[in-house]
Formats: C-alpha cells, structure tokens, sequence
C-alpha cells in the first residue's frame, strides 16, 4: 500500500525562517554580556545595557504591532527589522576594545623600578565612547528584533487557524527550538576551539558574529517567501482594543504575564549562580539553553493537542508551577549538573506556554488585531516585566545571595498561582453580546465551553 506525504506549502517558509533566524540569535546573544567584558565594559554598565533591551521591546513591540496591523504592512515591516537586526548586531564586531591604562614605569639613578599611578582619565573616556557605541547598537538592533517574532507568530497562527493538530502553531515554532539546540551548541564547540588557535585577526568571538550575519542573511529568504492571509484593517481600532484590555480576565491573564516575564529576568542569575557559587565549568552552562530546547520541542509537538484537553488557564496553571519547581531546585542544588533536568521545564514555561499566549490572544482579539494583542503580551512578557525582573534580581542577588533570590522567585510564584485559581474559581464571565461569542470561550476549559454551549 503506498504512503502518501502531504506537505502544506505555506508553512515551509514559516518553518524555515522559525529555524535561521532563532538559531542566528542563539548564535551571538549568549556570548554578547561576555563580549561586552571583553571590550572592557564593567559589569554595572553591562547591566544597564541589558536591563534597557526589555524595556526598549516594552516601548516599540506595540508600536510595530499596530503600524503593521493598520497598514497591513507585516511581511514589508518584518522583512526590514530582519534587515535591521543584521545591521546593528553585526555592527557590534566592529567595535574597538577599550585601552587599558597606561603606567609610565620609571626608574631611578641607582636602576631601582619605580611603578607610577596609571592615568585614569583616557581610560575613562574610552569606556564611557564604547558603552555608548555599544548601547545605541544593541538598542537598536532589539528594535527591530521586537518586531520579528511577534508579526511571525501571529502570522502563523492566521495560517493554521482551523487546522488539525498536525499544522499547529507549537509545530512551526519548534523548528526554532531545533535551531537553538544545532547552532547554540556548534557555535560554542567553534568558539572554544576558535580560541585555542591563538588566532590573531580581530578575537575569539569572530566565529559567533560569521555566524549570526550568515543566518541573518538566510533569513530574508523563507521571510520573503512567507504567506500573509489577507488583511483588514481595523477601523476601530482603539475602541476595540480599549473594550477588550478592560476585560477582568485579560486583565488578570496580563497580570500573569508580567509573574512570567519577571521570572525569567532572573535567568542571568542562574549563570552566575553556577559560575560563582556552584563552581560550574563552560560545558554545564552551554548546555543549559541546549536541555531548554529539548524541552520546547517537545512541548511544542504537542501544544495544540494539550491546550485543547486542559485550557488555556491551566496552561498558566502549569505554567506558574513549573517556574516555581525550577527556582526551588535552583535553590537546593550543590551540584551545578543536577540543573539540567529541571532546565527541561523549560519546555513548559516557554514551549507550552507561547503557543498558548499566540492562540489565546487570536481567539480573543477584535478582527485584525491579533498582531497587536500579541505584541502587547509580549512587550509584557520580555519587557517591562522582565526589565523590572532583572533590576530587582541584582539588587537582590547582591543584598541576599542567590539562594534566597530563587526562594524568594518561587514564593512570587506560587502567590500568583493562588490569586489565579481564586479568581477563576469566583469570576462569573457577564453576559456577553453574541459577537463576543467567541471572546468569552476562548478563555474556557472544554468541559467549561461544553456547559456554556448546553445552557
């Protein structure tokens, strides 16, 4: 009997595109807070620069969202801040490292060394001309970055909306996730053995920048290859978005994404926590993002599958849990590879969730503007949570130790997971127009929608 293989057309591109462009992501930003050091920035001006990514994606993620949802301009507005990342990251390698300080080492007449104080004051001002290079650069480039995942997603999810399980949005967006793990790893073993070469042309971080450029520059391809449904503006467009934002449960599931982003503005620390405590050598945290991964394809294969069987508040249900079983085992380990199961969560509190987020929000937001809600969770979720995560897990860090940081994380968890149930437990969905049909049971478990439909 012979087999037959049907491949969808349109989501080939998606697909594509999922894979070169999160693995030429993964490719440079781990090594980007290291190459930062390198250039010679301290670690308080490294953190300025990293905590002012989220915020900038806070600010500009909405703004791209509703330029591209008013003018039906998604594939030319993804296309250019694809073109923009390109630039502005790259640009980063052609940064001069800073001089070190100069000692005009003296001696006497009887030829005795006498060391002299270093003039501060050069030093000094090239750092201060890098970290500003470097901060105008990378904001930037997460500009435009703000705007490519969620424009693609969205997108994605209008392509497989009505499908079966095996054109899922979890089943495009995993091809990222497989691209995390390929590139995340290789460019790691290249860099290690880059550095042994003692190769003097530019630095060791060379590998990582060729390689980020030559994905990035794949990437327009499936990305100009890409289908976009037709397109209707909407012409009430701060009406309808005002009258689903006032929603009590958008509201809350915003609240919730704000405990996630703030959770993982403290994923920074986890490195640290290995590298300063825990004593961990390069290999255990490279493969931190590579168990994340492995996770999320996981989850993603089958996120259409779970979401329809349990809901989407129970996604966030498992969501909070899985965030606070990761921070109370953070918490308790002494031996930095016992991290690497509980890194498999991953898959949960990112490969389940964000399918959940994008079909959660193109259920519930007004015809054409899904692009928008979409964009809104996420300038949520990976910026000013995350920013506000970030600052606080410094603070914290340096005041209490990272234990009782991810104790601390764990405890915000399971406050959040209590006031969540509770309100779903309590909150009565008010009698709704027929057109906000739709609205109200997307927010339903099956057995919930199945009720709703009998009354």
């Amino acid at each position: 009997m012979a087999v037959t293989c049907s491949i969808n057309r349109k989501l080939v591109p998606v697909k594509a595109m999922y894979f070169v462009y999160i693995g030429g992501l993964v490719s440079l930003f781990p090594s980007l807070p290291v190459y930062l050091a390198y250039l010679g920035l301290s670690v308080t001006q490294i953190g300025l620069i990293r905590g002012a990514e989220p915020l900038l994606d806070f600010i500009v993620s909405p703004i791209w969202g509703y330029l591209a949802d008013t003018y039906s301009a998604h594939k030319l507005i993804m296309i250019i801040n694809i073109i923009g990342v390109g630039v502005f990251f790259s640009g980063m390698l052609l940064v001069p490292g800073v001089s070190s300080p100069t000692t005009n080492n003296l001696t006497n007449a009887s030829g005795i060394y006498i060391p002299t104080t270093p003039q501060p004051d050069a030093f000094e001002a090239d750092t201060m001309t890098i970290f500003v290079v470097s901060m105008m650069l990378i904001g930037l480039g997460q500009c435009c970055n703000a705007a490519v995942v969620p424009i693609q997603d969205a997108n994605t999810m209008e392509i497989v909306k009505g499908d079966d399980a095996k054109q899922s949005y979890g089943r495009q967006r995993l091809w990222g996730s497989a691209g995390g793990i390929i590139f995340s790893v290789s460019v790691g073993l290249l860099l290690d053995w880059y550095a042994k070469q003692h190769v003097s042309f530019l630095h060791e971080y060379l590998p990582a920048f060729v390689i980020f450029g030559c994905l990035i520059l794949l990437t327009l391809i499936p990305a100009s290859q890409t289908y976009f449904p037709p397109h209707t503006p909407n012409e009430t467009y701060f009406k309808n978005m005002g009258r689903v934002l006032k929603k009590p449960r958008i509201s809350m599931f915003l609240l919730v994404m704000c405990t996630f982003g703030f959770s993982y503005g403290q994923d920074s620390f986890k490195y640290l926590f290995l590298d300063d405590e825990l004593q961990s050598d390069h290999l255990t945290r490279a493969l931190c993002p590579a168990f994340n991964c492995i996770g999320e394809i996981f989850f993603m294969w089958n996120s259409k599958w779970i979401i329809k069987k349990v809901g989407y508040e129970r996604v966030f249900y498992a969501t909070l849990v899985a965030w606070a079983t990761r921070f109370i085992v953070y918490s308790v380990i002494v031996n930095p590879w016992l991290i690497l199961p509980v890194e498999v969560l991953h898959g949960i509190c990112f490969g389940l969730l964000w399918p959940n987020v994008t079909t959660f929000c193109n259920e519930v937001a007004p015809p054409g503007m899904a692009a928008t809600l979409q964009a809104i969770a996420f300038a949520l979720y990976a910026g000013l949570s995350e920013a506000v995560g970030t600052m606080f897990g410094g603070f914290f860090y340096d005041s209490y130790g990272p234990r009782n940081l991810f104790r601390c994380m764990a405890a915000i968890n399971v406050t959040m997971l209590a006031i969540y149930v509770t309100f779903n437990h309590f909150y009565q969905e008010p009698e709704q127009s027929e057109d906000d049909g739709k609205e109200n049971k997307a927010y339903l478990a099956p057995e919930q929608q199945k009720r709703e439909e009998i009354m």
